[in-house]
């Protein structure tokens, strides 16, 4: 019975993966970002009750990051390790900070920015090199 429900859960949760990354690519070709945001905070929301369910069962990096790890297993490629300079909490306050000001000031020279487009890439190309957690845990703006 306990498999079953860890098989069933698992499933679920690889529906709703795709399901949020198809979402995102809509809102992503569409440009409409505001949108993306409004899920965004409604997922922080959630979180303050139900834990990192947002970065666990919705984000589209987290989508991309699953096939890319198992490429990385398959073929026994190693990243590299988070720096340690970067494991201080005050560069993820300097990411989210960074990130903040990049939306406010192509907002206010309204310029069409693919910022979400610009993110996706950045995410994969550190995962590339690092291990995801770097992105996780130390850049991601949630």
């Amino acid at each position: 019975m306990r498999r079953e429900k860890n098989v069933t859960t698992y499933w679920l949760r690889i529906i709703t993966e795709i399901l949020f990354l198809f979402v995102f690519g809509i809102i992503l070709f569409r440009g409409r970002y505001q949108l993306w945001f409004f899920l965004f905070v409604a997922g922080l929301l959630v979180s303050l009750i139900l834990g990192r369910l947002f970065c666990g069962w919705n984000c589209p990096m987290s989508t991309i990051f699953r096939p890319l790890n198992s490429i990385y297993k398959k073929f026994k490629i190693n990243r590299m390790k988070t720096p340690k300079v970067m494991q201080y909490p005050i560069f993820r306050y300097i990411f989210l900070a960074l990130f903040l000001a990049v939306m406010q000031i192509t907002r206010r020279m309204g310029l069409n920015v693919p910022i979400l487009g610009f993110m996706l890439g950045i995410a994969v190309m550190i995962t590339f090199f690092f291990e995801e957690t770097l992105w996780h845990n130390m850049i991601c703006p949630f």
